[in-house]
């Protein structure tokens, strides 16, 4: 079971821009779970920035987007355990 769950669920109109950034600092032994479904949107960008400062901390990333016409999603995790960053899509 997580410490933390976070589901996000985005619908939206064709002409809405939406930008989300959330901001996590895990500690030894926690469960982080992070889910978003984004349907029908204009443009969005989803920043997380995650910094396991400890060990065993495990984090679970998913998501789905389903765009309609021109619709774009964009995703971006960083990842601060290892300096490294992961570009999702």
């Amino acid at each position: 079971m997580p410490d933390f769950s976070l589901i996000e669920r985005e619908e939206s109109a064709e002409a809405n821009v939406r930008v989300s950034s959330l901001y996590v600092r895990q500690m030894q032994d926690s469960v982080v779970d992070l889910s978003g479904v984004t349907l029908r949107n204009g443009v969005t960008r989803n920043n997380y920035s995650v910094t396991l400062a400890e060990e065993r901390a495990d984090l679970k990333v998913s998501g789905f987007v389903l765009t309609a016409g021109e619709g774009t999603c964009g995703q971006l995790l960083l990842h601060r355990a290892c300096c490294t960053a992961l570009y999702l899509g």
